[in-house]
């Protein structure tokens, strides 16, 4: 009988120990960063949202990191980039956002800023170091995906700005084969007197 009660009693103990353990785990407080940037909404991401650059301002001077992502996985620059927002791009950027951080499927803000005919924010991304030439879930690279959007302005911008010519996209054509297929002209001369090539 007393063996089977001390048995019983260091279970309990035993329990008990975990359960404190576990409960101290959980009690433990990560950075607000790192924890929204996890999990959930924040303040940067409402204020992208909003427009609102005030409180995009604040938030990323009170320490609040730039990389931040939303309840999806997607990252605040991309966010930014998708709606073809300069001043928020250029707000997390001269806050030392990654300006190669992809969404989950691998797709950057470069990507998306080509995609949208954002040349502004392409500019700014190209201001911080972006890189050009990585190739979004499609395979193409936003030089690319800006010819065939029939989006001169941007291309031009990527091809003065040093995008590699040699880059295919996924079917093996480059920059000047698509930029003849569209039939742009100017942007296919461009790239030929940059040296480009089919």
């Amino acid at each position: 009988m007393g063996k089977k009660t001390t048995g019983l009693t260091n279970s309990r103990l035993s329990g008990a120990l975990i359960l404190t353990l576990l409960l101290s785990l959980a009690s433990l407080t990560l950075p607000v960063g790192t924890v929204h940037a996890q999990f959930g909404q924040h303040e940067i991401i409402e204020a992208i949202g909003k427009k609102d650059y005030a409180t995009l301002r604040a938030e990323l001077i009170n320490g609040e990191s730039p990389n931040i992502r939303n309840e999806a996985g997607v990252p605040a620059l991309i966010l930014a980039a998708k709606a073809r927002d300069t001043m928020a791009t250029r707000l997390l950027l001269q806050s030392k956002a990654n300006p190669d951080i992809k969404d989950r499927k691998g797709n950057t803000a470069m990507v998306f800023a080509a995609r949208g005919g954002a040349g502004d924010v392409v500019a700014a991304l190209m201001e911080f170091n972006a890189d050009s030439d990585l190739a979004g879930e499609r395979g193409e690279t936003p030089l690319i995906i800006a010819i065939q959007n029939g989006d001169s302005v941007t291309a031009r911008l990527l091809v003065e700005g040093g995008a590699d010519l040699a880059v295919a996209d996924y079917t093996g054509r480059t920059p000047l084969a698509v930029a003849q297929e569209r039939g742009i002209h100017q942007i296919a001369d461009l790239i030929r007197d940059k040296g480009g090539t089919l």
